[in-house]
């Protein structure tokens, strides 16, 4: 079983790839391909004709929730890859929001899927489900996660919109991916914003399980303080991860943190690298 960084925040040395604010990662069991979100649309097409991987031979698309910088790919592979099963969370097509401050600046900045459900359905065959749904052999959607943990909560930045009001958004649609191996079970992050602790002991319950082979994705620590972040890397050591891969929305801070507390299992990524598990 191998992922592969379609989209990331960053690129090593670029051989014509493309780093964006988003991610997509491509899951490979041997036999079948998956692809988890989409990015923003600007490296989706041409990061994969360079790490040699054809969009057509996907099974799949699963989507971990209904922000852009995960979704607004979705309609040019479709467009590229064909008509594919498309899995996500009924509420992915909610009217998403960030009202906050952006250095110093008040913002409300529409940061949802762009495109409508008809849209899609017309393209693809949606598959909305909160429960678990398998994907390919060895690879499952979590489900919707429940919140669990006593220091984690969904950044009070994001807001829905219904009937023309802002609501605060909990993000019920985000969803990880676990897989199985003969390396173990591992997790697979969107951005984790309903907690990578409540989505781990998520996965756990669902699995039986209470060691990980690997832990790979957004973390959204970006913007977590010192206490979340320490509290954090507590519960991470009760897991045993042989393997912690912290992309896109972990934040410069939260990463150190990772590689300072837990070094002898951090593996750095970006777009083009390959993680076996």
């Amino acid at each position: 079983m191998r992922v592969t960084i379609l989209v990331e925040n960053s690129v090593d040395v670029s051989f014509l790839l493309t780093a964006e604010h988003g991610l997509s990662m491509l899951i490979d069991n041997g036999n079948e391909k998956v692809l988890f979100d989409t990015g923003q649309g600007m490296g989706i097409l041409n990061n994969p004709q360079f790490l040699g991987i054809d969009l057509t031979e996907i099974k799949c698309i699963a989507l971990s929730h209904g922000h852009s910088d995960h979704t607004r790919g979705l309609k040019p592979v479709l467009e590229v890859a064909g008509k594919k099963d498309v899995y996500a969370h009924p509420e992915v097509f909610g009217k998403k929001y960030f009202i906050g401050k952006r250095k110093g600046i008040d913002v409300e900045l529409s940061i949802g899927i762009p495109y409508e459900k008809k849209e899609i359905e017309e393209m693809a065959n949606l598959n909305l489900s909160k429960s678990s749904v398998k994907l390919a052999e060895g690879i499952w959607t979590s489900g919707e996660i429940p919140f669990v943990t006593d220091f984690e909560e969904v950044d009070r930045t994001f807001f829905v919109k219904e009937d023309e009001k802002f609501l605060p958004d909990t993000i019920p649609d985000d969803l990880a991916l676990f897989v199985k191996s003969e390396k173990g079970y591992s997790i697979i992050l969107g951005c984790g914003h309903r907690g990578i602790g409540n989505t781990i002991e998520h996965i756990s319950k669902i699995t039986g399980e209470k060691e990980f082979y690997a832990l790979i994705g957004g973390t959204h620590l970006v913007s977590a303080d010192e206490k979340k972040i320490k509290k954090t890397m507590e519960f991470l050591k009760k897991y045993r991860f042989k393997k912690i891969v912290p992309l896109h929305c972990t934040g410069i801070k939260a990463t150190f943190e990772i590689f300072k507390n837990l070094g002898e299992v951090f593996v750095p990524g970006c777009v083009g690298t390959v993680i076996e598990i």
